[in-house]
């Protein structure tokens, strides 16, 4: 069995599978104690490509990680198909290490959120309470006297068009509308991945919304979006509680936030740091230049532009 407490959603086969099914060619190596889910990636600004190892690889026994063969495996896909680098995210510091003696460097841009806040649901909902910032307490009365209602729908042209709102406010991207509904199509009778979106309503206007994937004893808050005019009603936060709730009745064992940055997202960061729970700091990103000319040429003209 492969560490399940390093093992995130992005290294599971249904992932891979609905990255296949999005159009990205893919790859798996399950050799000896080494298994990886590797994705090809577009390089923005140039027709070339990459491969990418999100949240990987993973190793039965991370002290006997050996990644040469994996590195070899590597190199030759990458050299067949052209590729410039790969990148790998490890959640384990023991496999970083490993991939940096076998040639990875450290790279300063990271796909994944370098840092997450992590609730533990084993708790009571008292002692959640008890540990939430007071400030967060306060706003979930706040919410729960406005008559807020929070329901579980699967909704997507509801949480779209919040999303849509809140992108075009706060100045970020997102998915397509497409990539949503084919997200909850592809997982819709799944047994290893759940996808839920729950909306929280004010006189029956949605003014809050949050997709969470489910996998194994987690739940992954992947995106959220809420109306800025209606930001007095404090429904984002009787929206989380309600899910925090579901999420305990489920059975599961912890509420990952997904990403924190106090430079990049204040506002988001504030708020989710606001539930109390651990923070979780990982390893980093780690490149392979392949096609080192390419990749330098790359690395340069990213920060040029």
């Amino acid at each position: 069995m492969f560490n399940s407490n390093m093992e995130s959603f992005l290294q599971s086969k249904s992932w891979l599978e609905f990255q296949r099914h999005i159009g990205r060619n893919v790859f798996e190596y399950h050799e000896g104690e080494i298994r990886a889910e590797i994705i090809e990636h577009d390089m923005p600004y140039v027709n070339k490509n990459y491969l990418y190892i999100p949240h990987g690889p993973l190793a039965v026994n991370e002290d006997k990680f050996s990644p040469e063969n994996f590195v070899s495996y590597l190199k030759k896909i990458s050299k067949e198909k052209k590729y410039i680098y790969i990148k790998a995210e490890p959640l384990s510091k023991k496999i970083s290490d490993k991939l940096i003696e076998s040639g990875f460097r450290k790279s300063k841009k990271q796909i994944q959120p370098n840092k997450t806040q992590i609730l533990n649901l084993e708790k009571t909902e008292d002692e959640l309470l008890s540990e939430m910032h007071s400030k967060t307490r306060y706003n979930i009365r706040v919410a729960k006297k406005h008559s807020i209602i929070v329901e579980q729908h699967n909704n997507v042209e509801t949480f779209w068009q919040l999303l849509k709102k809140t992108s075009i406010k706060d100045k970020f991207s997102t998915h397509s509308e497409n990539y949503y509904h084919k997200l909850i199509d592809y997982f819709k009778n799944s047994d290893d991945i759940q996808i839920k979106i729950f909306t929280a309503e004010f006189n029956s206007k949605p003014v809050a919304s949050a997709l969470i994937l489910i996998f194994k004893e987690t739940g992954y808050y992947l995106h959220g979006a809420s109306d800025y005019n209606m930001r007095a009603a404090m429904a984002p936060f009787v929206l989380h509680w309600e899910i925090i709730k579901f999420l305990k009745s489920a059975g599961l064992k912890h509420y990952d936030f997904w990403g924190i940055d106090e430079k990049k997202w204040p506002g988001v960061t504030r708020f989710k740091k606001g539930w109390g729970g651990s923070e979780i700091e990982y390893f980093g990103s780690f490149d392979l230049p392949i096609n080192k000319l390419w990749y330098w040429l790359y690395i340069i003209g990213k920060k040029v532009l």
